[in-house]
């Protein structure tokens, strides 16, 4: 009789410990969206701008440097829902109703005489000119402060550092060599007037800014705003350019663990062996993981790991490998671990390859190479469709 009571009594806590591990698991896995991203209404509709904010964009659809800019602009101006207008480097347009003017390209072939006198006198009576590109063959190039310079460019300028604040954060903002190569013009000898906000590592002035009359110009002696790397300087070198801008931010910080967790490499790394004197496997427990769950605590990190079952190159279902009991438990440990330290898990993928049906005719691969049908359109206007 008392075993029977003994038994029911471990019953009951063996159900109660896994229904525990249900819910524990559902919270980790749960898709449950409790975040809304529905717009509120305006409080204020009936508000009107006695100075609104438009801007001219000039790019050269024949220049692949002055499409790469112009993918960036893109990107910025979708996030900060910034009204603009595009226009090739040849086209005339009226200047009046734009407070900023952007030149995005590395080439002025078929600039027009008229549209540099419209803009300058645009500039003189208070409005921005941004130049995105160096080159010394801009025609605006005397009046942004530049009186000499070499007659070659240096083609590798490394780094950037700046003299004057621009935004908080990237002005102590110091991208090595590495991060950050690119020609600009050398030799520069600059107006008195001109406020010199970034250097290379070579003491070449990159950025600058020159008032001009009642308005002024920015101008950039670099080519790296091409580089998806520079978005967020470029992004607050025109807001500085602009009399308001309004831009929002993500105030957190994100922690990306690629393919993690993943299947430990079996065997000795001659590198791992050299330097610790033991295995792959336990390099990565006993040093890799504990140096990450370090670095979690001093900076206050959240990872968000992503699963990898393997590395082959396997589609198809039945092709598909048996886990290995070692790969399973090494999952198993890495994601116990991944959780345990209050990180959280996304699903990378069985492999690297993507799945698709066997005639892929429900893929259309045109599609997938646009973002959606906005950056289709642009990229029909850069391509001058």
């Amino acid at each position: 009789m008392k075993f029977r009571y003994f038994f029911i009594i471990i019953l009951v806590i063996g159900l109660l410990l896994q229904f525990s591990r249900m819910v524990r698991k559902e919270d980790y896995f749960s898709i449950k969206q409790e975040i809304t991203f529905e717009k509120a209404p305006a409080k204020n509709t009936t508000y009107t701008f006695t100075n609104p904010q438009k801007i001219l964009v000039y790019y050269n659809k024949n220049s692949e440097q002055s499409k790469r800019i112009l993918k960036n602009l893109y990107e910025i101006f979708k996030f900060a829902k910034i009204d603009y207008t595009l226009k090739d480097i040849g086209e005339i347009t009226p200047t009046k109703e734009y407070s900023t003017f952007i030149f995005a390209t590395d080439t002025y072939i078929g600039f027009t005489k008229e549209m540099f006198d419209s803009i300058t006198k645009e500039v003189n009576e208070g409005k921005s000119l941004i130049f995105l590109n160096m080159t010394p063959y801009n025609p605006f190039n005397p009046m942004a402060g530049i009186k000499n310079f070499s007659d070659s460019t240096l083609d590798a300028s490394s780094g950037i550092k700046f003299t004057e604040k621009l935004f908080p954060g990237i002005d102590s903002y110091e991208p090595s060599a590495i991060m950050v190569s690119h020609p600009a013009m050398n030799k520069l000898e600059l107006e008195n007037d001109v406020k010199i906000f970034a250097k290379s590592s070579e003491n070449i002035p990159l950025l600058w800014e020159r008032k001009i009359g009642q308005g002024r110009i920015l101008y950039s002696n670099v080519s790296f705003f091409a580089d998806k790397i520079m978005r967020g300087v470029l992004n607050q070198w025109i807001a500085y350019g602009n009399e308001w801008y309004i831009s929002p931010f993500l105030d957190t910080k994100l922690m990306h663990i690629d393919d993690f967790p993943a299947p430990i490499p079996r065997g000795d790394n001659e590198i791992i062996q050299k330097e610790y004197k033991m295995s792959t496997r336990d390099f990565y427990r006993n040093v890799w993981w504990k140096d990450m769950v370090d670095i979690s605590k001093k900076y206050n990190l959240v990872y968000s790991g992503f699963i990898i079952i393997d590395y082959n190159n396997i589609v198809e279902k039945e092709k598909m490998k048996r886990i290995s009991d070692l790969n399973l438990k090494d999952l198993a440990l890495e994601g116990r671990e991944l959780f345990l330290h209050g990180g959280e898990m996304g699903i990378h993928g069985y492999n690297h390859d993507p799945i698709v049906f066997d005639d892929n005719k429900y893929v259309d691969f045109k599609k997938l190479g646009s973002f959606h049908g906005e950056v289709k359109v642009m990229s029909q206007q850069v391509q001058g469709k």
